[in-house]
């Protein structure tokens, strides 16, 4: 019943802000606060499904009392590491040594750390040295931006949803997943194509398995936001150029499904050993 609630209270809120936003001519001035809005009220939504006091609500699914504090970093950090180094490894294989051009190349001339530094790409030790700035650029500001954009939603998708469809993770991931995503849409204030649209679904799909998987190992929604925030952070920042999207959109795809398959039993095995 609570999910019920939850499902058709997010879809009839997407929808009836999206539709008030697209008949009326909106200053730009609200359009930030309507994304403020957007990102907030999943977590509204969950604490009305709920139907507990608030403060209950955030003792239960924002509290870092059972936080396994060891198991947020090293989930943080594996994932900076790894989701870059995946996308290169593939753009590398398949465009540069095996010369296929779709897939793009790792000849940058300059890589820019978010505008406030540049480092100069032509050789390959400098190469090597960006992509290790990268690292650490995807992992810090990805953390703080997707504790601060991602919060509010991560409460909804890994905290409530996650307690309340479960203890199947597939099919877990196939309903927030695809809650997510129809949130997401409508918050779009230009119509996404339909290969943006099907990339969406399948990449929030995806994230939704990994991140409900890193909420229960860590305890906690904040290392499910930071991680989402590292994922975001990784994928619009790339070492590598693409000039078709639509060849960057299954790049990424397949880059998440890879690390999909190997982090998880990496953080489970790491988990066993510090707690045995």
């Amino acid at each position: 019943m609570k999910v019920t609630r939850f499902i058709i209270a997010s879809i009839v809120c997407a929808a009836l802000i999206a539709t008030l936003r697209n008949a009326i001519s909106l200053p730009s001035a609200a359009i930030p606060v309507i994304t403020i809005l957007f990102t907030i009220l999943p977590a509204i939504i969950a604490l009305w499904s709920e139907r507990t006091r608030i403060t209950i609500f955030c003792k239960e699914y924002l509290s870092l009392k059972h936080t396994y504090r060891r198991a947020v970093i090293t989930t943080v950090a594996s994932t900076a590491i790894a989701l870059p180094l995946i996308m290169i490894a593939i753009v590398g294989i398949a465009g540069d040594i095996a010369g296929w051009t779709p897939a793009g190349s790792l000849s940058i001339d300059i890589y820019s750390a978010l505008g406030l530094f540049t480092i100069s790409t032509t050789s390959l030790p400098a190469y090597i040295g960006a992509v290790i700035v990268n690292m650490i650029v995807v992992m810090i500001a990805g953390s703080v931006i997707g504790i601060v954009n991602t919060i509010f939603e991560e409460t909804a998708w890994r905290g409530f949803l996650n307690r309340h469809l479960g203890p199947n993770r597939v099919s877990k991931a196939v309903i927030t997943g695809s809650i997510w995503t129809v949130w997401w849409l409508g918050m779009q204030i230009i119509p996404l194509s339909v290969e943006a649209t099907v990339y969406t679904f399948a990449l929030n799909i995806l994230l939704s398995y990994y991140l409900d998987d890193i909420a229960d190992k860590t305890g906690s929604v904040w290392a499910s936001s930071m991680t989402r925030g590292v994922v975001n952070m990784a994928i619009f920042s790339p070492m590598f150029l693409i000039s078709d999207s639509n060849i960057n959109r299954i790049i990424t795809i397949a880059a998440v499904a890879v690390m999909i398959m190997i982090l998880p039993k990496l953080h489970a095995k790491k988990r066993q050993i510090a707690t045995a």
